[in-house]
């Protein structure tokens, strides 16, 4: 079966920043989110990468990130 769980808070905040980046193959998808995570990692200390994880990560019904969820529900 499919396999996951192997990526990082900044890579997956790289993945919400970067959808189109989904029609490349996976190795070439991987390779774009670690490089990207690495300038990410640069710019940003870890509360400023999970603050900003926080506020994009879609939640039920699409809601964008935790502070519109919880006044949505």
């Amino acid at each position: 079966g499919r396999r996951g769980g192997a990526s990082t808070i900044t890579m997956q905040l790289t993945r919400i920043l970067h959808p189109e980046w989904k029609k490349y193959p996976v190795l070439i998808r991987k390779g774009l989110e670690i490089s990207n995570a690495i300038q990410i990692e640069f710019w940003l200390d870890k509360e400023e990468i999970l603050e900003s994880y926080i506020n994009l990560v879609p939640i039920h019904s699409n809601a964008k990130g935790f502070p519109l969820a919880s006044l949505r529900y």
